[in-house]
């Protein structure tokens, strides 16, 4: 059954095409962020704290350009919402790696808002052009692309950066992802299923159901963010920091596992189940003792991961119409960023007071408090009863 569900999504061109393609741009963009944080350190201040606002500035930038981003594929189309993008971002990249710090901070701004966000184009693309009753599968299906794309691409980034520096990586990698975007906008997949639209031209999309969908992506967020920077601190303060890498992998692998799996089953697991999943695995993690002991727990703490970012995708895909959709997957992925971003200091602070031990536990205890409530306080129509 799992088969010949993945088979039916792929066997439709735009998706196979679009995915293809869309690896050409994901892969250098999932790179480029720690190349940039290299870049930082190793040629312009040799401080993590400065690297650490230059990120800051670009993924704020991204977060807030996303949804404008949306709005314009939702009036403009694809192809003609891509082409700013096109344009200003292989510009400022081949710019960027050659200045100072200080210069750095304006054009990264500008290289975050034309940013493309490239997933939310392709879960739009996905949405149009899934074959009947697979779209929960096509979704899921691209979380785990998405794992492997955050898996493949640091790596190469790595690699990269060590042959041809950070410069010449910055340049390259944002080069190729242009590349795959530009490829993109000349497929032009349909972005809108052919039915007619039967949504009143005044109606609003940010509804009480959308907006719990949003919280619950937000509070996904903070807890991968969370349990990142727990892991981090796990296992170097049992010495054991060259583990971090294959910590991560090792979570990732179960998140793809549980997007696989979830992919193929015949009925929607609602949301607030999902995130309440998510919270109550991490907190396992408090036992870790050292990286064997920490593989099932890892593996367990993923699982509820892409199976959560595909839900809340398919969710928006369900609730708002199609004219706002491009906006609204957007806000998805700025939801996820914000929540990524909160998890990491607000649990660093915690495992400073206290030990690695409690941030795993604040994080699952916070996440299962806003499942809780995302469970209560919305109340989704009941044709969409099983997404939330």
């Amino acid at each position: 059954m799992a088969l010949g569900t993945y088979r039916d999504v792929l066997a439709v061109p735009t998706i196979r095409h679009v995915q293809l393609l869309g690896l050409l741009s994901r892969i250098p963009q999932f790179g480029a962020g720690i190349i940039l944080t290299l870049h930082v350190v190793e040629q312009l201040t040799n401080a993590y704290a400065a690297a650490g606002v230059i990120v800051a500035c670009y993924t704020v930038a991204s977060g807030l350009g996303g949804p404008w981003r949306g709005r314009l594929l939702d009036r403009y189309g694809l192809r003609r919402s891509l082409i700013p993008s096109l344009v200003v971002v292989p510009i400022v990249w081949c710019i960027a790696p050659f200045v100072g710090f200080w210069p750095l901070i304006p054009l990264v701004i500008i290289a975050g808002a034309f940013t493309v966000p490239i997933s939310s184009i392709i879960r739009v693309v996905l949405i149009a052009n899934a074959p009947g009753g697979r779209q929960k599968a096509a979704l899921s299906l691209d979380s785990v692309i998405v794992e492997l794309c955050f898996m493949i691409g640091p790596v190469l980034a790595i690699i990269a950066a060590t042959q041809w520096g950070t410069r010449a990586t910055l340049v390259s990698f944002w080069l190729a992802s242009t590349a795959g975007t530009a490829l993109i906008a000349w497929l032009n997949p349909p972005i809108r299923t052919t039915s007619v639209e039967d949504d009143e031209p005044t109606r609003r999309w940010i509804t009480g159901p959308v907006v719990g969908i949003l919280a619950a992506v937000l509070a996904g967020g903070f807890v991968l963010g969370g349990t990142e920077v727990a892991l981090i601190a796990t296992f170097r303060a049992l010495d054991q920091a060259g583990s971090i890498g294959w910590a991560v992998a090792i979570w990732s692998f179960g998140s793809a596992v549980g997007g696989l799996t979830y992919g193929a089953l015949q009925r929607r697991i609602p949301v607030p189940l999902l995130l309440a999943v998510l919270a109550a695995t991490s907190m396992p993690l408090a036992a870790i003792s050292s990286i064997w002991t920490a593989v099932p727990l890892l593996l367990l703490a993923g699982v509820a991961c892409a199976p959560l970012v595909a839900a809340t995708v398919d969710a928006l895909g369900t609730l708002v119409p199609q004219r706002f959709r491009g906006e609204a997957i957007a806000w998805h992925a700025s939801a996820l960023m914000a929540g990524s971003s909160i998890g990491p200091p607000l649990v660093g602070w915690v495992i400073d007071q206290r030990s690695w031990h409690w941030g795993f536990l604040v994080t699952g205890v916070l996440g299962l408090v806003i499942a809780l409530v995302v469970a209560s306080a919305v109340r989704l129509r009941p044709h969409a009863g099983e997404i939330g």
